[in-house]
């Protein structure tokens, strides 16, 4: 019985794991990477290969990676929500410095796309930042946080 072969894909997404267990993580990251922005516009790969990529850093607590990886999920549509939901929680427990900007443009991201909850512990954090503009705008979206909280619940009465 002659061994199955291994598609291109396959191999280098074995590559990147193998990379990555070896604490090649630069590596590991740049081949997962380049597998999630390949061109396989017709295959179903697409997707698990970025969320497997994303998963196994964030599982390892590579917070910063991860990071990395759910931004660039972010620009696809199928995976756009996923990838901020988890941005927020890779926020959650990552102590590395972030940048206040992108940090609000994910808050923002969530509490357009009604994850209120998500958006609101992002705000939340932001309300203690140095930076006064953020603090401002990080208040207001809490405050709007609890506007929309009340609103849901008069209209679900009526």
């Amino acid at each position: 019985m002659e061994p199955e072969s291994v598609s291109w894909d396959d191999s280098r997404l074995t590559t990147a794991i193998k990379e990555y267990s070896q604490g090649e993580y630069n590596l590991a990251f740049k081949t997962f990477k380049s597998l999630a922005s390949e061109d396989y516009v017709n295959s179903d790969n697409k997707s698990e290969i970025k969320i497997y990529a994303s998963q196994i850093i964030y599982t390892k607590k590579k917070y910063e990676d991860a990071w990395n990886i759910y931004r660039e999920l972010t620009k696809d549509d199928e995976t756009k929500l996923k990838a901020l939901i988890n941005m927020a929680n890779c926020y959650q427990n990552y102590n590395g410095p972030v940048q206040n900007e992108d940090l609000f443009k994910v808050a923002l991201e969530l509490y357009n796309i009604k994850k209120y909850n998500e958006a609101f512990n992002i705000f939340s954090k932001l309300t203690s930042s140095k930076n006064n503009e953020f603090k401002f705008l990080a208040t207001c979206f809490k405050a709007s946080y609890h506007i929309s909280g009340y609103n849901n619940i008069i209209s679900t009465l009526n």
